[in-house]
């Protein structure tokens, strides 16, 4: 798992706080202007983003700028640039260079989105990292909204690593200790009754004042990717560094390259033999 850089105001490399990526941001200082009686309706939006638009935009781009500021979304958009207002003093506004994702900073301290207390390992696939995300940062607002989006995102992983879907949650997480997972997570989780004989239904599951059991599930999912992805991803790297006569010699033992048996090379069958006539009297 990638080392998570802290958010910060004073650095331009740190891990995004909406897709978990370590990468570029950038910084932008921000500007007022007058927005009149009311906010503008998303009628008014739309009209706004079509009016300003240009020939060449295309209409798939348009609308989706449209949906996300109907939605709330916080957004720079290039391609709308507008006058300057008047500045606004230690409001800053920061852009994801891998996903977009805007954070909103009153001077050294974010304010949107509100920071993730546990981050997810970076080879959770995707979308299951973003139910992830949104699991970590209402920790502590709702431990128990927050344990029943890890609970989705737990089964959502067990599909992902080919458990059968059909099957409930603790026979998946069974199918994952038989391939590697260590059996102590089975039964951590079986503790917190959310797999096994005594779980609960999600909606059952009463964790409103229980925040430790919330940040276990989350601890949970990032060590059971640890264990399926990711140490499988850095042995094949490694095993990929190797010279072309080991990794030969690797396989001839472990019987990779045996050739398969064929009709000629399956040996005879001893003759039959007659079987012993009875004697007269």
């Amino acid at each position: 798992m990638a080392n998570t850089i802290p958010p910060s105001i004073n650095e331009r490399g740190f891990t995004c706080p909406f897709c978990g990526i370590n990468t570029v941001h950038t910084w932008h200082q921000t500007y007022a202007g007058s927005l009149g009686t009311k906010t503008p309706t998303k009628s008014e939006i739309y009209d706004l983003v079509m009016g300003e638009a240009t020939a060449t935009t295309p209409k798939e781009e348009l609308l989706e700028l449209q949906k996300r500021l109907v939605d709330g979304d916080i957004r720079i958009e290039r391609k709308f640039v507008t006058h300057k207002g008047l500045k606004v003093h230690n409001l800053f506004l920061e852009r994801c260079h891998h996903c977009g994702g805007v954070s909103v900073w009153k001077y050294d301290a974010m304010l949107y989105p509100s920071e993730q207390e546990i981050a997810p390992n970076t080879d959770l696939p995707e979308p299951i990292k973003r139910t992830f995300i949104e699991a970590s940062r209402c920790l502590s607002a709702s431990p128990r909204a927050s344990a029943a989006l890890s609970r989705l995102a737990l089964q959502e992983l067990c599909i992902e690593l080919g458990c059968n879907p059909k099957k409930k949650l603790d026979a998946q997480i069974g199918e994952l200790v038989s391939r590697g997972l260590p059996d102590k997570i089975q039964k951590m989780l079986d503790g917190v009754r959310v797999v096994g004989n005594n779980a609960v239904h999600p909606g059952q599951l009463d964790l409103r004042d229980d925040r430790q059991i919330a940040k276990f599930l989350l601890v949970c999912i990032n060590r059971i990717v640890e264990k399926m992805i990711t140490e499988v991803r850095e042995a094949e790297e490694l095993y990929a560094l190797l010279p072309e006569n080991t990794k030969a010699s690797i396989e001839r033992r472990d019987g990779k390259n045996t050739k398969p048996s064929t009709p000629l090379d399956t040996p005879e069958a001893p003759p039959a033999h007659d079987a012993p006539k009875p004697e007269g009297p």
